[in-house]
C-alpha cells in the first residue's frame, strides 16, 4: 500500500544544493527518455525499462532504483495522460469539437521525485535521502497546512 507523507526538511545550504542537483538530474533523466517513450509508443514500466535503463543510468549518473523510478514517472505520466485525453475526447466528440491527440511530455526541472523506501527512509524526526553525492540524513518534521515554503 502507498502512502504519502508531507515533511518540511530542515537541510543546510550545501545539503539543499545536493538536492536539486539531485532533483534536476532526475528530471533530466525524465526529458530524455521521454521522447523515446512517445516515438515507440512505450508506455509500460518493464518495457521502458528494458529499452533505456542502462543508457539513462549511464548517461545521468542515478542509482539502479533512481533510474527506475525516473523511467516509471514517465512511463506513469503516458499513461494518465493518454486516459484523460481518452476522457477528454469523449465529451468533444459529443460536442463536435476537434479531438485531442497525445504529444509529447517534458518535466519540469524541479518537478517531483516520487521517492520508495530503497532511497528514502524515515526514521522519528529524521529522513535517510539518497543523493548524487551519496545518503543524507536530515531533520524532518510534518508539514503544517499553512507552510508552504520549499525543502
Amino acid at each position: 500500500m502507498q502512502s504519502v507523507t508531507e515533511l518540511r526538511l530542515f537541510a543546510s545550504p550545501d545539503e539543499r544544493r545536493l538536492l536539486f542537483a539531485t532533483m534536476e538530474r532526475y528530471n533530466a533523466a525524465c526529458n530524455a527518455a521521454s521522447p523515446v517513450a512517445f516515438s515507440e509508443g512505450q508506455f509500460s514500466d518493464r518495457g521502458l525499462q528494458a529499452r533505456l535503463y542502462h543508457r539513462i543510468r549511464g548517461t545521468f549518473g542515478l542509482s539502479a532504483q533512481m533510474t527506475i523510478l525516473a523511467l516509471r514517472k514517465v512511463a506513469g505520466s503516458y499513461r494518465s495522460t493518454r486516459e484523460a485525453i481518452k476522457e477528454q475526447n469523449k465529451m468533444l466528440a459529443a460536442l463536435g469539437k476537434l479531438l485531442k491527440s497525445l504529444t509529447e511530455i517534458s518535466f519540469r526541472e524541479h518537478g517531483a521525485i516520487c521517492y520508495d523506501a530503497r532511497v528514502l527512509s524515515l526514521g522519528r524526526n529524521r529522513v535517510s535521502i539518497w543523493t548524487l553525492d551519496g545518503r543524507i540524513n536530515l531533520r524532518c518534521s510534518r508539514r503544517s497546512s499553512n507552510d508552504k515554503s520549499p525543502v
